[in-house]
């Protein structure tokens, strides 16, 4: 089993008829305020339907998708059905109002706090990147440097052309201390099996990845507009 799409189904096909998901009574809530019981055969089926449609509209391998749930079942169906082709799913609780990113997701450079997930979002736009993970590479000057480690699309031009078009994107969408001034093209990335990219693997412990063969220098096009 490499993921938790392969585990949920081997689980219903030993025993379908067991319940998986439930909801206790919660007088007012918005949803199923009389309680509400899934068994894994009826989820599956739920499951296999969304799968098909994510995948008609075009949702695979490497793609990142926003679910906006409250903490419903339901929630699990659309997980599930991501999981399955390996799109990353980022949940987004409308019970819980503040943006909270992890310490090792913030890139602090020149004073400026900027959320990694902020610039991998805008990257993950770009038609030419397939996969991308944001960190902060170390700066003798301003401390962090935003750094890019992009999969490129199968196809896409030549790796400086490309890295020079990326932080040209960034620029135009985001404050221009955002924009990576590190960028390197990779086959792949490390992930876990929800595909959840696990940064902390990309460069073993020590490495500057500055220094890594093929690391493309772009601060210069970073410039207050």
């Amino acid at each position: 089993m490499r993921t938790v799409f392969d585990a949920f189904m081997a689980t219903a096909e030993a025993a379908p008829g067991h319940a998986f998901l439930c909801a206790p009574p919660s007088r007012g809530r918005a949803y199923h305020p009389d309680g509400v019981e899934y068994t894994y055969a009826e989820v599956r089926a739920e499951v296999l339907a969304f799968r098909e449609r994510y995948a008609a509209a075009g949702s695979g391998h490497g793609h990142r998708v926003g679910l906006l749930f409250e903490n419903r079942p339901e929630f699990f169906f659309h997980y599930l059905a991501l999981n399955a082709p390996g799109v990353g799913v980022v949940p987004i609780n409308p019970d819980y109002r503040h943006f909270v990113d992890r310490k090792k997701n913030i890139i602090r450079r020149s004073g400026e706090n900027i959320a990694a997930a902020e610039v991998e979002a805008c990257l993950q736009a770009h038609a030419a990147v397939a996969q991308v993970a944001v960190l902060g590479a170390p700066d003798e000057i301003r401390e962090e440097e935003v750094m890019a480690c992009v999969v490129p699309m199968p196809g896409a031009r030549g790796a400086a052309r490309l890295a020079g078009e990326l932080v040209d994107w960034c620029l135009g969408r985001l404050a221009y201390f955002k924009a990576p001034g590190w960028v390197l093209f990779v086959d792949r990335l490390p992930t876990t099996g929800t595909q959840k990219v696990q940064k902390a693997q990309i460069f073993p412990k020590g490495e500057d990845p500055r220094r890594r063969p093929g690391a493309i220098d772009l601060r210069a096009r970073k410039k207050r507009g």
